[in-house]
């Protein structure tokens, strides 16, 4: 099962997918192949929402708690927490929006918009009581790994089915995505 959300020029196309052992993780899909993506550490699923010009990708992490999603950056092969590309001493911790929202963005310029939350807050919703941010690259970003999951093994919260999940992307992607003339996403395509 696939669901997509965005593309670039080069026909990168991402979203999610489900994967052997893995109920649903970030993906792309390029040159006749479907990539899985994987999660931040410890997660359970993830979601990519927006591509840039050079391949970078940017999404959300869902802890299996149910608790707040991370913003994650997919680059050169491997997927790091913003949290982690930016000062340790930032008054914001960047978040990954619930399933029924797209956020984070990247753009060709390679800044990246989203919400993210003041600690100790009592916010637990980004979008509902977050701040928004917009990140602008200062340097070069590392190529290397800072946390990289795929097929962690960890299972999913017990009363939350994949179907839940299915149903809550799926709503966001027909709310988020419409053009004229084109009805939104109403299931997922089978990427078989």
């Amino acid at each position: 099962m696939w669901l997509a959300s965005g593309i670039n020029d080069a026909g990168q196309i991402v979203g999610g997918a489900s994967f052997p052992g893995r109920d649903f993780d970030a993906a792309v899909w390029q040159n006749g192949a479907l990539t899985d993506l994987g999660t931040l550490e410890g997660d359970c699923y993830s979601f990519a929402d927006a591509i840039d010009s050079r391949g970078q990708i940017v999404g959300s992490s869902y802890p299996c708690d149910g608790g707040i999603a991370r913003a994650f950056l997919w680059q050169n092969g491997f997927i790091s927490d913003l949290n982690e590309l930016i000062p340790a001493d930032s008054s914001l911790q960047l978040a990954g929006c619930p399933t029924d929202t797209t956020c984070p963005s990247i753009f060709d310029n390679g800044d990246i918009a989203g919400f993210g939350i003041v600690p100790g807050s009592g916010c637990n919703n980004a979008v509902d009581c977050g701040t928004a941010f917009l990140l602008r690259p200062t340097g070069a970003i590392p190529a290397v790994p800072r946390t990289k999951t795929v097929g962690n093994g960890t299972s999913p919260p017990a009363g939350r089915s994949f179907q839940e999940i299915m149903t809550q992307i799926g709503a966001k992607i027909g709310r988020q995505h419409r053009l004229p003339g084109i009805a939104p996403l109403r299931g997922a395509i089978n990427a078989n």
